[in-house]
């Protein structure tokens, strides 16, 4: 019991420590940083009110304590406490991942290729980690969206109206769940790769133990994704998400939804038609959350999926049952009024048999 308590707070506070995450103190610091410059840099006032009214919301006691807000937290301790219990114990597939991989690809070439792990070799495999584990990603967000009986679980996270780092982590526990799944693929194909190409353990380029480029996408302002700090990327939005596309994810309003699923690059929406670039506003300001009253209750939120995935599925059980016995009542119309003789067939065979 002590060892889960102690997991628990391990894994609750682990975003803070962990150059990966986003929480972690210098990728908060290097925000801060950005955000302090867009502010002095920029011409025209980032958000109504001007300067003063950024300063005011980022440092202001109610943006980071509200009922928005309040239910970002409640769902990250949940999440926090269900990873311990389950995510990872059970859902954790990355050393499987990664030992399938390497036995398709002994099956393909027969043997390991064995090549040096040169400084060329090794930045070919730290892009392809992380362009993969964004295609990846993009692939989950899109679904998540697309397919009718995901949407709710993935519409707790587009349910906040105050945007924060934290809202990150505003994640249903079914979503969270398939993220751990995700992750274990990303990093099981990207390891075997390695080990079928170098046989050795497996290195990338890092920086404090995380992917170089994934360093650098947080370090330029992944934070201020989920902020309203309307930070664009200018000309590089075509290849790179930045904080304000988004942002236009989040928003409220009709035209802007389905749009900017990518989370580091923009590349592929740009294959798929869904890109939308920040100058696209114009003057609008943004509005967060999901179209209706606003839900902040936890239980409420994190209930409501999956009465929505019961309801479908009762539905489809239903459609079957009717559709099963309208067929059963023709057949036995049929029976009944001499249009169908189901010994017929077994009659057919008894005299087949005789005459054998």
């Amino acid at each position: 019991m002590l060892e889960y308590f102690h997991n628990f707070f391990q894994a609750l506070a682990a975003p803070l420590d962990d150059p990966g995450s986003r929480l972690f103190h210098l990728n908060m610091l290097a925000s801060l940083v950005l955000v302090i410059v867009f502010v002095t840099l920029s011409k025209k006032s980032p958000v109504r009110g001007g300067r003063k009214r950024v300063a005011s919301l980022l440092f202001r006691a109610r943006y980071w304590w509200n009922r928005s807000t309040r239910a970002d937290y409640q769902i990250y301790v949940l999440n926090s406490l269900l990873k311990v219990l389950l995510l990872i114990p059970f859902l954790d597939f990355g050393y499987r991942f990664s030992q399938w991989t390497v036995k398709g690809l002994l099956a393909f070439h027969g043997d390991f290729l064995g090549l040096s792990p040169t400084f060329a070799g090794l930045l070919a495999m730290t892009i392809f980690s992380f362009v993969w584990d964004d295609l990846l990603r993009f692939v989950h967000h899109l679904a998540m969206h697309k397919i009718s009986w995901l949407w709710p679980y993935h519409a707790v996270h587009h349910s906040a109206r105050i945007l924060t780092p934290m809202t990150l982590y505003r994640t249903h526990p079914v979503e969270a769940a398939m993220a751990t799944v995700r992750n274990s693929l990303s990093l099981g194909v990207s390891t075997g790769l390695f080990l079928f190409l170098f046989e050795g353990r497996f290195t990338l380029i890092t920086f404090l133990g995380v992917n170089l480029f994934g360093h650098i996408f947080n370090f330029l302002g992944s934070n201020l994704r989920h902020s309203h700090i309307p930070l664009s990327f200018g000309i590089f939005e075509r290849i790179f998400i930045s904080p304000l596309q988004h942002q236009i994810h989040h928003s409220r309003e009709a035209q802007d939804h389905d749009q900017n699923f990518g989370v580091s690059l923009s590349l592929w929406d740009g294959v798929l038609g869904t890109l939308r670039l920040s100058n696209s506003l114009g003057a609008r300001r943004l509005s967060f959350g999901l179209p209706g009253p606003f839900e902040s209750r936890v239980s409420r939120l994190i209930s409501a999926p999956f009465i929505n995935t019961f309801s479908k599925v009762s539905q489809v059980s239903s459609n079957c049952c009717l559709w099963l016995s309208r067929a059963v009542a023709a057949v036995t119309t049929k029976v009944k009024h001499g249009h169908l003789n189901l010994m017929q067939p077994l009659a057919a065979k008894k005299i087949l048999g005789a005459k054998r």
